[in-house]
This record gives C-alpha cells, structure tokens and sequence, in this order.
C-alpha cells in the first residue's frame, strides 16, 4: 500500500492513483440510486459506510459542488419517523438497525456473551444510541495524543476545534434552566453544524434533587459543563432537533436536505471487495446487502481515494476479508495475505 492511515477510530483511509474507468451494473430496487445509468463509472471518493463518520466526511468532501462522492451502505434508508421515534441502546436492539452481533465468552463477565451494538442504517450508530453527548476527559485525548508526539493534533487541544465543529449547541430553556439549576458554558460548543446538541424542555425534578445530593458529598467535582473534558457531574445534552424534538444524526446533518449532484448514496449494499492496482486501492465492489450472488456485482472506482469508514467492527473485518491484517490471523482463517498489518484488529473475520 502507498500509506495506511488511521484518521478515527472508525475511519481508515487507503490512497489510490487516478484511475478512470470501471462500469455500473444493476443496483438492488431499494437503494437510492436504483438504476446503473444514475450512477457515474467513477467518483472522486468512494465511502464505505455511511454512519457518522462516513457522511460527515461525505459531506466536508461535497461543500465544493465539484468533487464527487459516491456513499455505500450496509443498512437502509429508513424514513425519518422511524429513526426519530426508535429506543435507543439495548431497547432498540430489535429495531432492525442493528447487526445482530453477539460477543466471544467474555473471560471477565464469567464466560458469558454480551450483545455488540453497531448500527445498520444510513446514519450509522448515530441513528439507535441513546442520544446522550458525552465527551471523554482532556487527560484521555492526551493521552492518545502522545502516542503521536508532543504536538499532536489528536490531544485535547487538537481535537476541541473539531468537536465544537462537529455540533450545534442549542441552550436550554430560560424557565427550564432556572427550574431545574442547569448550568452550561457555550464556550466548549459550536452553532454551524447540522448535528444539533440540546435539551427537552421538560426535566424530571428528581435529577435536580440527585444533582443537590451529589453536592454534600466530598471530593465530587462540578464542571459546569459536558464539554469541558473534566470528569464529575454536570448537564449533558442529546443528539436532538429542538425545533421538531426529534433525534438529530449523522444522516440529518450530513446527507438530508444537502441537494448536491456531487454527492451520491447507494444504501442496502454490502462491499464485497477492495480493488487494488498492486497495492494501491483503485475502487470498490459491492452487492445488494441481502444477496448471496456474488456475481450480481457492481464495480465502482476511486479517482482519489477509497475511505473505509465502516466502524469499529466491520472497518476492520473488510480490511481482513481483503488480506489486510495480522498474517497469523488471515492464515487461521484461510485469507490470502495481501498486507501484513498487526495494526488491524483480531478476532473480526466471521460473521457479516
């Protein structure tokens, strides 16, 4: 490979050469692009996945109407009430939006499994967690930052810009926070993004009174606020849309509402394959998600780059099923090694 670079943990990146070529073939009848001729031989940028990560990146990569970026995801296009309206976390792991993943024996849980959530709609995990925004602590993102060096952009400081980029805080309520004491400081928020942060206008009086007991005890720190990056007690807000109080998401900020000829989606597709010239990713193959015909293939190609930015489960899982991994492991499960990369996570070459 030319380089492999890391970006998120969701998001991995293999660079390619301009290649112009390759040919649409029949989609499945449930994508958003449902005919061959509506897509192009070739984009810019082909995506795989299209949870957060996959279509914030989408998105920053469309603002210029020119470069063009082709989307492929797994799960559906579900409407927008089912989303605004489905349980998140374990409530919601019989929605349909989820792979159905079970753990190996946990050896600190006493042998037993445990359900492994990741979503399985356009939107990603975004669409079915519990909406709460949380960040991680300051000393958390150093510490990651200093596996890069001194200077690294993956410390706190680095990455507090884009935090603040990445959402739209809304503050609550005057008569909300003065009933219930909310406390929050804009300062750690952003106002440009379609991803909104913010709170219902109801809150149960008993947090405010588990808030008031926190406080008589000793040593509890109070930030003042979530973003911060401090541990303690604070106000939190959700992933939601204050002006329709519905869910807001990786799909309603970064694919809805956007119009943009440059920026193409095809859901319910599975990518069976990387398409490489040597050991430079040149494209994609995918398959209607719930066929077993691996012939019914369409071949798209990456002028620029192929993204992988499938999650945490199956961004590695389609690194390994393409030969990219740790070459003890591809040998355990029979898989051609193409690249010898300790890097990739073990344990991901069955199942989806």
């Amino acid at each position: 490979m030319r380089y492999f670079k890391t970006l998120t943990s969701a998001v991995s990146v293999l660079a390619i050469g301009h290649i112009s070529g390759g040919e649409g073939h029949r989609l499945h009848s449930s994508t958003i692009i449902s005919r061959a001729d509506k897509l192009l031989p070739s984009y810019d940028y082909v995506i795989i996945g299209g949870g957060t990560a996959g279509l914030t990146v989408a998105d920053r990569l469309t603002e210029d109407g020119k470069t063009t970026v082709l989307v492929v995801e797994y799960g559906p296009l579900a409407t927008s009430s089912a989303i605004s309206t489905i349980k998140g976390g374990f409530s919601g792991m019989s929605s349909g939006y989820l792979f159905d993943i079970m753990s190996v024996p946990q050896t600190n849980l006493k042998g037993r499994t445990t359900a492994v959530m990741a979503g399985k709609v356009v939107g990603g995990s975004s669409a079915v967690n519990v909406m709460m925004t949380v960040r991680g602590t300051a000393e958390d993102y150093d510490r990651w930052g200093s596996f890069f060096g001194a200077n690294s952009d993956w410390s706190w400081n680095g990455l507090l810009p884009y935090f603040k980029k990445a959402l739209n805080f809304v503050p609550p309520d005057t008569a909300v926070t003065q009933s219930a004491k909310m406390t929050y400081n804009t300062s750690f928020w952003g106002t440009t993004s379609g991803v909104y942060a913010g709170w219902p206008s109801f809150q149960y009086p008993g947090t405010s009174v588990m808030m008031d007991a926190w406080k008589g005890m000793p040593g509890v720190e109070f930030p003042g606020d979530s973003g911060t990056g401090r541990p303690g007690v604070y106000w939190y807000p959700t992933f939601m849309d204050p002006k329709k109080v519905e869910r807001s998401y990786a799909r309603t900020g970064h694919y809805d509402n956007l119009n943009r000829a440059n920026y193409h989606l095809v859901a319910s597709s599975r990518v069976t394959k990387i398409l490489f010239n040597g050991t430079t990713a040149t494209g994609v193959a995918f398959i209607p998600a719930a066929s077993k015909d691996l012939t019914n293939t369409t071949t798209i190609t990456a002028n620029k780059e192929v993204i992988l930015a499938a999650g945490g489960i199956h961004s590695p899982h389609l690194l390994q099923l393409n030969g990219i991994g740790p070459k003890a492991v591809l040998a355990a499960a029979k898989i051609p090694s193409f690249v010898d990369l300790p890097g990739v996570r073990q344990s991901l070459t069955t199942g989806h």
